[in-house]
């Protein structure tokens, strides 16, 4: 077993390329991680007079460093802080401080990432009271600002309970906030975890997004330390945290067969490693790797200086009058130490801005028992925050796959409906009872003039079934501003994750009434069409399509859509009692972010889990559905040019298809964009509005015209308000279609009767055979004096009957 010192020293002292004029001497000595403790120790080696030093390595945490970064100046040392994390270590108070591996912004990176990403407007941070975690906020801070997101600071002094309690009920009890960084150690986070924990406040009511202290053991140590956390279950509060940490420790770092500065390869010094059971103190040894690459870094800075003609014998920061040859020396190693740039251990070394850029961060998410999963390995974090930043600006968070957010989708932040503007929900719900007032009325009106057949070509029952379902529209659009924010699971049941019971059966009527408003208009729509195609196209009013089909067809749809309901719920249950991935969805569906396949919007359309093995079911459904839109529209558009009295009669059924189909895909767009927390006001807003406006246009469509008509024309309002004079109505371009007909028959007729006495005129025919000819010759004459419209619609009315209109 061998000091990672003593093991450094003999490989580099053995290189001829690294030292070749002297050799590295390296005293190395354990210190805990305490302020006063590395102090003492650092002065204990600087007061022996025989030992002179030019580097200190460490010490190992930022909490000893910064007060040992603080007196190296007065020994005209420069320090390699090769694990600390303090990013103030970088700064003008600490100027011969070099950062060895730690990258301090890799938090503040991938949290500025994931905020900007899932566009978070509403987040708060938990952190130390300390330099470190101070620090590292007041960064957070500044760039939250920037992004223009509301947060609160909440800071962690002494970790008593009642203080702790305090600042959670704050935190998520009055300001509500759902997305939390937690910026601390992990004793104190153990403490806040259980806390919240009990409190109640755990997934799926809050996110957590925790620091990189997961080392082995951290749970039992916190356990014992917490005095007040009994009744904790430490993985029930970690549910669905994720972890943010840059990739600099041992279990993280993948070696390579790369050359390094030692001509060897990344792997054989690997090697040499195991076989010297090459080791460090405990709470270090995790950072190996990069304690042997700072190792290098001092070596070649010394070579450095020697070859710009430094003497290093000259050097003594124990005698006062030597202060401007010590100054121009350690100043010569400090900038030969800033310059270096070598392939070591642990890939490329160099240290701009007094800190190593080390190029991976990692985003991961609580599995069990104190351990996180990576999911995404985020690049060029650390070192310097605007250029990690910058660096990092391809960061693809499509590629996650959460366990408890669903199918590559983001937690949300609680910025949803309870957040929307007073203004907004009171002209929606406004907008959405004038809609519903507007269907109320037509429908009476339908119901009382029923048998009279008021609106024209349009049968009484199915238009009472259009108007029902924009009813349902309205009262949706209703629903939607609702939503499940009324019926909140309780803090105890977010602990115990059960259900709440409104919640769930509020979410499901949310999709599942739409759906029933859907299917019988437009079922109702498709009927009307497939009935006037019927008639019109085959021009025949025997082939027509009976109403008890039309009906039928409607009832099917709306049996469809409840049996595949009671399906999903059914398969979201089972899901959630038995393979306990979470609760029934009772929030707004998880959509994935841009990127999605087209597909995907179409499922997505209806909601629901994406992740859920129903998703099969779902997308045949949502197959079936736009299928069925496509028949629809084909229909429409076979009976939108006949006109009657020069009328378009049945355009009106083509536009109110159309209609219902544009509002479909507009509600798509907007069910998509409530993840988006810039844009859910307005998205559920307009989605309110898209289900009020879908029944207003459809009646509009509908009934609208054919009531202009009616008021237009006197005769014609005489003629439809009652059944005695129905006989005398010009029926529909039906019967001019069969009235050309006749009459071409009739012209053929003629024709041949022409051309039969012209020939008989040519064989001079007896009186006899002329008179026997008489009787032909004048019935043809009869059906030829009737041949005019008036007559032809006489005759169709006879052989279809004076009280049956064509209606639609």
């Amino acid at each position: 077993m061998r000091n990672i010192g003593e093991f450094a020293k003999d490989l580099i002292n053995n290189s001829t390329n690294i030292l070749p004029d002297c050799q590295l001497n390296i005293d190395w000595k354990n210190s805990q991680c305490q302020s006063n403790a590395a102090v003492n120790e650092i002065q204990s080696f600087l007061q022996d007079q025989g030992v002179i030093y030019h580097f200190v390595l460490g010490p190992a945490c930022s909490i000893s460093a910064e007060p040992v970064g603080q007196i190296i100046p007065n020994f005209y040392l420069n320090m390699m802080a090769y694990s600390a994390a303090s990013p103030d270590l970088t700064t003008d108070s600490y100027p011969n401080t070099f950062l060895g591996v730690v990258t301090f912004d890799a938090n503040v990176v991938i949290w500025v990432k994931l905020i900007q990403f899932y566009q978070w407007r509403r987040v708060a941070i938990i952190g130390q009271d300390t330099g470190l975690f101070n620090t590292v906020n007041l960064n957070f801070g500044e760039q939250l600002n920037e992004l223009s997101v509301s947060f609160d600071i909440a800071r962690i002094i002494e970790g008593e309970e009642k203080e702790i309690d305090t600042m959670l009920s704050r935190i998520f009890q009055t300001n509500e906030y759902k997305i939390v960084f937690g910026n601390f150690y992990e004793g104190e986070g153990y403490k806040v975890l259980c806390r919240a924990y009990l409190m109640g406040y755990i997934y799926p009511y809050v996110t957590w997004v925790l620091p990189g202290w997961w080392a082995s053991g951290w749970i039992e140590r916190g356990e014992s330390d917490c005095q007040f956390c009994e009744g904790c279950d430490i993985n029930a509060a970690l549910k669905g945290a994720l972890g943010v940490d840059s990739l600099s420790t041992l279990e993280q770092l993948i070696i390579n067969n790369d050359d390094t500065v030692l001509n060897l390869k990344q792997q054989e010094i690997w090697n040499m490693f195991a076989e010297n059971n090459v080791v460090t103190d405990a709470n270090i040894e995790k950072y190996l790797p990069y304690t042997f690459d700072s190792l290098l870094s001092f070596a070649l800075a010394l070579n450095a200086s020697l070859q710009n003609g430094i003497d290093l014998s000259q050097f003594n920061y124990h005698r006062a009058d030597n202060a401007s040859i010590n100054s121009e020396i350690v100043e010569s190693l400090k900038n030969s130490l800033a310059g270096v740039d070598f392939a070591g251990l642990t890939g490329e070394v160099n240290y701009q801005g007094r800190a190593r850029k080390y190029s991976n961060g990692e985003l991961s998410e609580y599995e069990n028992d104190g351990n996180f999963k990576s999911l995404i390995t985020i690049p060029n974090v650390g070192g310097n925050l605007s250029s990690s930043l910058e660096g990092s600006s391809y960061i693809d968070f499509n590629t996650l796959d959460f366990e408890y957010f669903g199918m590559q989708a983001g937690p949300l932040d609680g910025v949803e409906l309870h957040h929307l503007p007073i203004s907004a929900i009171v002209i929606s719900v406004i907008f959405a009872f004038c809609a519903l007032i507007f269907s109320v009325f037509f429908l009476v009106f339908n119901i009382i003039f029923n048998k009279k057949k008021v609106i024209r070509y349009s049968n009484p029952i199915l238009n009472s079934f259009i108007l029902i379902g924009a009813c349902l529209q309205c009262g949706v659009a209703i629903l939607v501003l609702i939503d499940n924010r009324i019926l909140q699971r309780t803090p105890e049941q977010q602990r115990n994750n059960e259900e709440c019971i409104g919640c769930t059966i509020l979410c499901h009527l949310v999709w599942w009434v739409p759906a029933l408003a859907t299917d019988i208009i437009f079922g109702t729509l498709v009927g009307k069409s497939v009935r006037i195609y019927s008639i019109v196209i085959r021009k025949s009013l025997e082939n027509k399509v009976k109403l008890i089909y039309i009906i039928l067809f409607i009832g099917g749809l709306m049996l469809f859509d409840t049996v595949y309901t009671v399906i999903w719920i059914a398969i979201e249950a089972l899901r959630f009692q038995f393979i306990a991935e979470g609760p029934l969805q009772t929030d707004l569906p998880n959509i994935k972010q841009p990127g999605a396949p087209f597909w995907y919007i179409f499922y997505c359309a209806e909601g629901g889990d994406p992740s859920s093995p129903a998703i099969a079911v779902r997308f045949v459904y949502i197959l079936f559905r736009w299928i069925l839109y496509g028949v629809g529209l084909y229909f429409a558009f076979q009976i939108r040019k006949v006109n009657i009295r020069g009328v378009n009669e049945f355009q009106s059924i083509t536009l109110a298809t159309l209609v219902t189909i544009f509002f479909n895909l507009v509600r798509i767009i907007l069910i998509t964009m409530i993840p988006s927390v810039r844009l859910i006001d307005t998205a559920i807003t307009l989605l309110s509005i898209s289900y009020a406006l879908d029944a207003i246009f459809v009646i509009g469509f509908i009934f609208v015209p054919k009531l202009y008509f009616i008021v237009r024309d006197p005769h014609q309002k005489k003629n439809y308000t009652g059944v005695n004079n129905v006989s005398t109505i010009d029926y529909s371009a039906i019967y001019k279609m069969q009235i050309t007909k006749i009459q071409g028959e009739l012209e053929i007729i003629t024709t041949e009767r022409d051309a039969l006495l012209s020939k008989m005129e040519m064989s001079s025919p007896t009186s006899e055979s002329i008179s026997m000819m008489n009787p032909i010759f004048g019935d043809i004459d009869k059906l030829t004096a009737k041949s005019e419209p008036e007559a032809g619609v006489n005759v169709i009315e006879n052989s279809i009957g004076k009280n049956e209109l064509p209606e639609n």
